[in-house]
Protein backbone atom coordinates (compact mmCIF):
# COMPACT_ATOMS: atom_id res chain seq x y z
CA UNK A 1 0.00 0.00 0.00
CA UNK A 2 1.67 3.31 -1.14
CA UNK A 3 1.24 6.73 0.46
CA UNK A 4 3.16 9.77 1.25
CA UNK A 5 4.75 7.80 4.56
CA UNK A 6 8.04 7.88 5.48
CA UNK A 7 10.01 4.74 5.65
CA UNK A 8 10.22 5.16 10.02
CA UNK A 9 6.76 4.89 9.82
CA UNK A 10 5.76 2.71 7.56
CA UNK A 11 7.85 0.26 9.23
CA UNK A 12 6.45 0.92 12.39
CA UNK A 13 2.53 0.83 10.87
CA UNK A 14 3.90 -2.52 9.36
CA UNK A 15 4.64 -3.50 13.19
CA UNK A 16 2.06 -2.58 15.18
CA UNK A 17 -0.81 -1.58 13.15
CA UNK A 18 -3.49 -3.71 10.70
CA UNK A 19 -5.34 -0.69 9.84
CA UNK A 20 -6.25 -2.02 6.61
CA UNK A 21 -7.79 -5.52 6.04
CA UNK A 22 -9.88 -7.83 3.66
CA UNK A 23 -13.35 -7.59 4.78
CA UNK A 24 -14.63 -11.60 4.19
CA UNK A 25 -18.03 -10.61 3.30
CA UNK A 26 -17.06 -8.01 0.88
CA UNK A 27 -14.93 -11.31 -0.81
CA UNK A 28 -17.55 -13.44 -0.44
CA UNK A 29 -19.78 -11.26 -2.27
CA UNK A 30 -17.39 -10.61 -4.75
CA UNK A 31 -16.75 -14.04 -5.85
CA UNK A 32 -20.98 -15.23 -5.65
CA UNK A 33 -20.73 -12.19 -8.01
CA UNK A 34 -18.98 -13.97 -10.62
CA UNK A 35 -20.51 -17.19 -10.90
CA UNK A 36 -17.02 -18.51 -12.67
CA UNK A 37 -15.50 -18.63 -9.05
CA UNK A 38 -18.05 -20.28 -6.92
CA UNK A 39 -16.70 -23.77 -7.46
CA UNK A 40 -13.14 -21.72 -6.38
CA UNK A 41 -14.47 -20.05 -3.59
CA UNK A 42 -12.69 -21.40 -0.50
CA UNK A 43 -9.39 -21.48 -3.25
CA UNK A 44 -9.23 -18.12 -3.77
CA UNK A 45 -9.57 -16.61 -0.20
CA UNK A 46 -6.64 -18.84 0.63
CA UNK A 47 -4.54 -16.58 -2.34
CA UNK A 48 -4.90 -13.33 0.24
CA UNK A 49 -2.77 -11.98 3.12
CA UNK A 50 -5.11 -10.75 5.66
CA UNK A 51 -3.77 -6.79 6.26
CA UNK A 52 -2.08 -5.07 3.96
CA UNK A 53 2.11 -4.19 4.02
CA UNK A 54 2.91 -0.58 3.78
CA UNK A 55 5.71 0.80 1.65
CA UNK A 56 6.90 4.03 2.17
CA UNK A 57 7.36 6.63 -0.62
CA UNK A 58 11.54 6.77 -0.58
CA UNK A 59 11.14 2.69 -0.60
CA UNK A 60 8.74 3.12 -3.68
CA UNK A 61 10.49 5.54 -5.85
CA UNK A 62 13.63 3.55 -5.07
CA UNK A 63 11.78 0.04 -6.68
CA UNK A 64 10.96 2.09 -8.83
CA UNK A 65 14.09 3.51 -9.90
CA UNK A 66 15.67 0.55 -10.09
CA UNK A 67 12.82 -1.04 -12.55
CA UNK A 68 13.72 1.63 -14.82
CA UNK A 69 17.89 1.56 -14.95
CA UNK A 70 17.50 -2.35 -15.54
CA UNK A 71 14.94 -2.31 -18.15
CA UNK A 72 17.66 0.43 -19.53
CA UNK A 73 20.60 -1.79 -19.29
CA UNK A 74 18.25 -4.61 -20.80
CA UNK A 75 18.11 -2.29 -23.71
CA UNK A 76 22.31 -1.95 -23.80
CA UNK A 77 23.77 -3.81 -26.74
CA UNK A 78 26.77 -4.71 -24.85
CA UNK A 79 23.99 -6.15 -22.14
CA UNK A 80 22.46 -8.04 -24.50
CA UNK A 81 25.34 -9.12 -25.89
CA UNK A 82 26.51 -10.97 -22.62
CA UNK A 83 22.75 -12.54 -21.68
CA UNK A 84 20.96 -13.16 -24.72
CA UNK A 85 24.09 -14.64 -26.60
CA UNK A 86 22.42 -17.26 -28.11
CA UNK A 87 19.79 -14.90 -29.90
CA UNK A 88 19.95 -13.97 -33.50
CA UNK A 89 19.49 -10.28 -34.08
CA UNK A 90 16.51 -11.22 -36.71
CA UNK A 91 14.68 -12.93 -33.41
CA UNK A 92 15.05 -10.11 -31.06
CA UNK A 93 11.48 -9.44 -30.23
CA UNK A 94 9.73 -5.52 -30.21
CA UNK A 95 7.86 -6.40 -27.57
CA UNK A 96 8.55 -5.73 -24.09
CA UNK A 97 6.44 -8.46 -21.80
CA UNK A 98 3.70 -8.78 -20.48
CA UNK A 99 3.32 -8.90 -16.86
CA UNK A 100 7.06 -8.52 -15.73
CA UNK A 101 7.25 -8.76 -12.23
CA UNK A 102 9.91 -7.09 -9.83
CA UNK A 103 9.96 -9.38 -6.84
CA UNK A 104 11.42 -7.11 -3.65
CA UNK A 105 11.87 -7.84 0.14
CA UNK A 106 11.42 -4.90 2.33
CA UNK A 107 14.47 -4.68 4.95
CA UNK A 108 15.67 -2.24 7.16
CA UNK A 109 18.52 -0.80 4.95
CA UNK A 110 15.54 -0.47 2.20
CA UNK A 111 14.22 -2.61 -0.37
CA UNK A 112 16.26 -5.38 -2.02
CA UNK A 113 15.19 -7.17 -5.25
CA UNK A 114 15.49 -11.40 -5.31
CA UNK A 115 14.09 -11.62 -8.68
CA UNK A 116 12.43 -10.54 -11.93
CA UNK A 117 9.99 -12.73 -13.40
CA UNK A 118 8.66 -13.02 -16.68
CA UNK A 119 6.01 -15.48 -15.38
CA UNK A 120 4.58 -13.26 -12.67
CA UNK A 121 1.06 -14.00 -10.81
CA UNK A 122 -1.12 -11.82 -8.86
CA UNK A 123 -2.16 -8.84 -10.80
CA UNK A 124 -5.94 -9.74 -11.51
CA UNK A 125 -5.86 -11.40 -8.14
CA UNK A 126 -4.87 -8.57 -6.21
CA UNK A 127 -7.21 -6.05 -8.87
CA UNK A 128 -9.77 -8.61 -7.42
CA UNK A 129 -9.14 -8.33 -3.87
CA UNK A 130 -9.37 -4.66 -4.01
CA UNK A 131 -12.86 -4.87 -4.24
CA UNK A 132 -12.59 -6.49 -0.48
CA UNK A 133 -10.20 -3.92 1.43
CA UNK A 134 -11.49 -1.96 4.10
CA UNK A 135 -10.01 0.58 6.45
CA UNK A 136 -10.60 0.80 10.05
CA UNK A 137 -11.08 4.72 10.48
CA UNK A 138 -11.48 7.77 7.99
CA UNK A 139 -7.23 8.82 8.42
CA UNK A 140 -6.11 5.04 6.19
CA UNK A 141 -9.08 5.28 3.91
CA UNK A 142 -7.76 7.77 1.58
CA UNK A 143 -4.84 5.18 1.07
CA UNK A 144 -7.53 3.64 -0.46
CA UNK A 145 -8.86 6.23 -2.59
CA UNK A 146 -5.45 6.65 -3.89
CA UNK A 147 -5.34 3.28 -5.15
CA UNK A 148 -4.70 3.00 -9.01
CA UNK A 149 -6.65 0.01 -9.16
CA UNK A 150 -9.36 1.11 -11.29
CA UNK A 151 -7.36 1.99 -14.16
CA UNK A 152 -6.42 -1.22 -13.74
CA UNK A 153 -9.71 -2.09 -16.09
CA UNK A 154 -8.36 -0.08 -19.41
CA UNK A 155 -4.66 -0.71 -18.48
CA UNK A 156 -4.65 -4.54 -19.20
CA UNK A 157 -6.03 -4.72 -22.73
CA UNK A 158 -3.86 -1.61 -23.63
CA UNK A 159 -1.07 -3.48 -22.41
CA UNK A 160 -1.83 -6.74 -24.82
CA UNK A 161 -2.39 -4.44 -27.89
CA UNK A 162 0.88 -2.80 -27.00
CA UNK A 163 2.36 -5.84 -27.24
CA UNK A 164 0.51 -6.83 -30.42
CA UNK A 165 2.00 -3.76 -31.78
CA UNK A 166 5.20 -3.64 -30.99
CA UNK A 167 5.29 -7.10 -32.44
CA UNK A 168 4.17 -5.32 -36.17
CA UNK A 169 0.40 -6.11 -36.22
CA UNK A 170 -2.52 -3.25 -36.33
CA UNK A 171 -5.21 -2.90 -34.65
CA UNK A 172 -5.10 -5.18 -31.60
CA UNK A 173 -5.69 -8.91 -30.86
CA UNK A 174 -9.09 -10.71 -31.24
CA UNK A 175 -8.26 -13.37 -29.69
CA UNK A 176 -6.29 -14.57 -27.08
CA UNK A 177 -4.75 -17.76 -25.46
CA UNK A 178 -4.09 -18.38 -21.87
CA UNK A 179 -1.41 -21.04 -21.74
CA UNK A 180 -0.22 -23.14 -19.33
CA UNK A 181 0.65 -26.86 -18.82
CA UNK A 182 -2.92 -28.50 -17.36
CA UNK A 183 -3.96 -24.84 -16.76
CA UNK A 184 -7.23 -26.23 -14.42
CA UNK A 185 -4.99 -27.94 -12.15
CA UNK A 186 -2.67 -24.48 -11.68
CA UNK A 187 -2.73 -23.31 -7.77
CA UNK A 188 -2.91 -19.95 -9.72
CA UNK A 189 -5.92 -20.99 -12.09
CA UNK A 190 -8.39 -18.81 -10.15
CA UNK A 191 -6.34 -16.37 -11.80
CA UNK A 192 -6.50 -17.55 -15.00
CA UNK A 193 -10.39 -17.30 -14.82
CA UNK A 194 -10.26 -13.24 -13.70
CA UNK A 195 -8.07 -13.10 -16.93
CA UNK A 196 -10.50 -14.71 -19.22
CA UNK A 197 -13.15 -12.76 -17.82
CA UNK A 198 -11.33 -9.61 -17.96
CA UNK A 199 -10.37 -9.55 -21.29
CA UNK A 200 -14.07 -10.62 -22.66
CA UNK A 201 -15.23 -7.38 -20.53
CA UNK A 202 -12.61 -5.33 -23.31
CA UNK A 203 -14.03 -7.28 -26.43
CA UNK A 204 -11.39 -9.95 -27.12
CA UNK A 205 -11.86 -13.70 -27.26
CA UNK A 206 -9.75 -15.60 -24.37
CA UNK A 207 -9.39 -18.93 -23.77
CA UNK A 208 -7.28 -20.77 -20.88
CA UNK A 209 -5.46 -23.68 -22.98
CA UNK A 210 -3.04 -26.66 -22.47
CA UNK A 211 0.12 -25.78 -25.16
CA UNK A 212 -1.04 -29.74 -26.13
CA UNK A 213 -4.73 -28.47 -27.16
CA UNK A 214 -3.29 -25.71 -29.78
CA UNK A 215 -3.01 -27.08 -33.24
CA UNK A 216 -0.19 -25.25 -35.07
CA UNK A 217 -1.05 -25.07 -39.49
CA UNK A 218 0.65 -23.47 -41.97
CA UNK A 219 -1.64 -20.06 -41.63
CA UNK A 220 -1.65 -20.07 -37.93
CA UNK A 221 -2.52 -21.59 -34.68
CA UNK A 222 -5.49 -22.42 -33.43
CA UNK A 223 -7.57 -23.79 -30.47
CA UNK A 224 -10.19 -26.05 -32.30
CA UNK A 225 -11.68 -23.39 -35.27
CA UNK A 226 -10.40 -20.35 -33.62
CA UNK A 227 -7.38 -18.99 -34.60
CA UNK A 228 -5.25 -17.50 -31.74
CA UNK A 229 -3.58 -14.16 -32.17
CA UNK A 230 -1.77 -13.69 -29.06
CA UNK A 231 -0.61 -15.86 -26.33
CA UNK A 232 -0.31 -14.77 -22.40
CA UNK A 233 1.99 -17.19 -21.84
CA UNK A 234 2.16 -18.71 -17.91
CA UNK A 235 4.46 -21.69 -18.64
CA UNK A 236 7.74 -22.20 -16.18
CA UNK A 237 9.45 -24.08 -18.77
CA UNK A 238 10.93 -20.93 -20.39
CA UNK A 239 13.03 -21.71 -23.44
CA UNK A 240 10.15 -24.02 -24.56
CA UNK A 241 11.95 -27.10 -25.61
CA UNK A 242 10.22 -29.90 -24.39
CA UNK A 243 8.03 -31.45 -26.76
CA UNK A 244 5.05 -30.10 -25.81
CA UNK A 245 5.65 -26.65 -26.21
CA UNK A 246 8.08 -26.75 -29.44
CA UNK A 247 5.03 -26.20 -31.44
CA UNK A 248 4.92 -22.79 -29.49
CA UNK A 249 8.04 -21.70 -29.76
CA UNK A 250 8.12 -22.52 -33.83
CA UNK A 251 5.05 -20.47 -33.89
CA UNK A 252 6.45 -17.62 -32.18
CA UNK A 253 10.01 -17.80 -34.41
CA UNK A 254 7.69 -17.82 -37.53
CA UNK A 255 5.76 -14.74 -36.85
CA UNK A 256 2.45 -16.60 -36.93
CA UNK A 257 1.59 -15.72 -33.31
CA UNK A 258 2.78 -12.96 -30.89
CA UNK A 259 4.42 -14.99 -27.61
CA UNK A 260 4.37 -12.58 -24.78
CA UNK A 261 6.56 -13.26 -22.69
CA UNK A 262 8.82 -15.11 -24.66
CA UNK A 263 12.11 -17.03 -24.36
CA UNK A 264 14.10 -13.89 -25.03
CA UNK A 265 12.22 -11.73 -22.27
CA UNK A 266 12.90 -14.28 -19.85
CA UNK A 267 17.25 -14.71 -21.44
CA UNK A 268 17.01 -10.87 -21.47
CA UNK A 269 15.60 -9.87 -17.80
CA UNK A 270 14.41 -13.32 -15.30
CA UNK A 271 17.84 -15.78 -15.69
CA UNK A 272 18.68 -15.97 -12.43
CA UNK A 273 22.37 -15.62 -13.58
CA UNK A 274 21.84 -12.10 -14.80
CA UNK A 275 21.41 -11.12 -11.24
CA UNK A 276 25.01 -11.63 -11.87
CA UNK A 277 26.02 -9.45 -13.77
CA UNK A 278 23.49 -6.63 -12.31
CA UNK A 279 24.89 -6.68 -8.82
CA UNK A 280 28.59 -6.01 -10.23
CA UNK A 281 29.41 -2.75 -10.33
CA UNK A 282 32.62 -3.27 -11.78
CA UNK A 283 31.53 -5.36 -14.81
CA UNK A 284 28.53 -2.87 -15.58
CA UNK A 285 31.00 -0.49 -15.76
CA UNK A 286 33.79 -2.02 -18.05
CA UNK A 287 30.42 -2.66 -20.73
CA UNK A 288 28.95 0.73 -20.52
CA UNK A 289 26.68 1.30 -17.74
CA UNK A 290 26.42 4.76 -16.49
CA UNK A 291 27.04 5.36 -13.06
CA UNK A 292 23.32 6.50 -11.98
CA UNK A 293 22.05 3.46 -13.50
CA UNK A 294 24.74 1.34 -11.42
CA UNK A 295 23.88 2.97 -8.48
CA UNK A 296 19.85 2.17 -8.97
CA UNK A 297 20.85 -1.62 -8.93
CA UNK A 298 22.78 -1.69 -6.23
CA UNK A 299 19.74 -2.66 -4.52
CA UNK A 300 20.57 -6.05 -5.95
CA UNK A 301 22.21 -7.85 -3.30
CA UNK A 302 25.74 -9.33 -4.39
CA UNK A 303 24.84 -13.02 -6.74
CA UNK A 304 27.46 -14.95 -7.49
CA UNK A 305 27.19 -18.18 -9.85
CA UNK A 306 27.51 -21.71 -7.64
CA UNK A 307 30.27 -23.49 -9.45
CA UNK A 308 32.90 -26.42 -8.24
CA UNK A 309 35.41 -23.76 -7.27
CA UNK A 310 33.54 -21.75 -5.19
CA UNK A 311 30.68 -24.32 -3.78
CA UNK A 312 32.94 -24.52 -0.23
CA UNK A 313 33.98 -20.90 0.31
CA UNK A 314 29.53 -20.18 -0.29
CA UNK A 315 28.45 -22.81 1.60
Amino acid sequence: MLSQIRSADAEALNKTHHVITRDEHALTEAIVGNRDFLPLKDQLKHLFAKEAVFVSKEDFEAMAELVRAVEKIAAHPAYRAEVAADTSPEQLPASSGAFMGYDFHLTPDGPRLIEINTNAGGAFLNAFAAQALTACCAEMRFLLDESPLPSFEHFVPAMMTREWQLAGWEGRPQTIAIVDDAPNAQFLYPEFLLAQSHFARAGVTAFIVDPKDLEYKADGVFYGVQRIDLVYNRLTEFQLIEPAHQGLRRAWQTDQIVLTPSPYHHDLFANKRNLALLSDAQRLREIGISKADISAVSLIPETVELTSENENRLW
